[in-house]
């Protein structure tokens, strides 16, 4: 925890007219709980930072403020549900703000399992409602970068094997917990939506697809701090190797069914180690 004294001298004898157009002076606790737009980076990497403080203060009444980037309509509805948005500050690029003391907590890029925790404890769904009949597959839709190509093929292989096509972006965050909890087997292609494995219930069967091997890590250590069990599926045709991680992807059907296959054979349920 970093507790920062900003300011050595009177909050009114600052001359802050030559910053940006909107100036805030706070003179209590204000912690920074700024965030990209990103559902990762927001969810296991920010939020749980609140637990962080709340451990260290023993509650979030001593915030006089939190500075939050404008919020997607998600992000507002969980800081509502955590009584803090009638605190929250909106900052920009034309802002800044002069405070007594700034609090900023930081925090591991890999979700780190009490965070995961922290995060399945305030925003989560009832324990032991998993499905273990219930398949999901979590659909990649319109996005700028690591497009899955051929998509529609994919939804209708993973469909003729019952599983239920579900796109995470129009879901509010309770939505999406309650799907990844009521989900005995989810499926998808790397990316942000996969946060909400924090959601699922031990022994859940994970298939994560992705088109190169480059810092693909992440869902692989959450999956493992949750019990769950993990497996993956190197898609074919990644595309410009120069992308890297961004690169559009196209999966191979026919690894893809065999994939699906072998974890309809093994049964979902049962907690295991991870594996491909």
């Amino acid at each position: 925890m970093v507790y920062t004294e900003l300011l050595d001298c009177p909050l009114e004898e600052l001359d802050l007219s030559q910053a940006r157009e909107r100036g805030l002076t706070f003179t209590g606790k204000v912690m920074a709980l700024s965030c990209s737009k990103n559902y990762f980076h927001w969810l296991l990497k920010m939020l749980p930072r609140l637990d962080l403080v709340e451990r260290a203060e023993g509650s979030l009444e001593g915030i006089e403020v939190f500075l939050i980037n404008k919020p997607t309509w998600q992000q507002e509805e969980v800081y509502k549900r955590l009584d803090i948005w009638d605190r929250c500050v909106v900052m920009d690029r034309k802002s800044y703000a002069a405070c007594r003391m700034l609090v900023a907590p930081s925090l591991a890029h890999d979700g780190p399992g009490w965070a995961c925790q922290y995060v399945r404890r305030k925003l989560g769904v009832e324990e032991g409602v998993g499905e273990a009949g219930r398949m999901t597959y979590v659909r990649r839709g319109k996005t700028a970068h690591r497009v899955l190509v051929n998509e529609e093929e994919v939804c209708a292989l993973l469909r003729g094997y019952g599983f239920e096509v579900v796109h995470c972006s129009g879901l509010s965050v309770e939505e999406q917990a309650r799907v990844f909890a009521r989900s005995g087997v989810i499926v998808g292609v790397h990316g942000a939506a996969f946060s909400n494995l924090v959601f699922c219930n031990p022994g859940t069967v994970v298939l994560e697809i992705f088109g190169t091997p480059m810092n693909q890590k992440l869902y692989w250590l959450m999956s493992h701090r949750m019990g769950l069990r993990y497996h993956y599926l190197m898609a074919a045709g990644a595309g410009d190797d120069k992308a890297g991680n961004m690169a559009d992807i196209t999966v191979d059907l026919e690894m893809l069914g065999q994939s699906v296959e072998g974890i309809l054979r093994k049964g979902a349920g049962g907690m295991a180690g991870s594996g491909n």
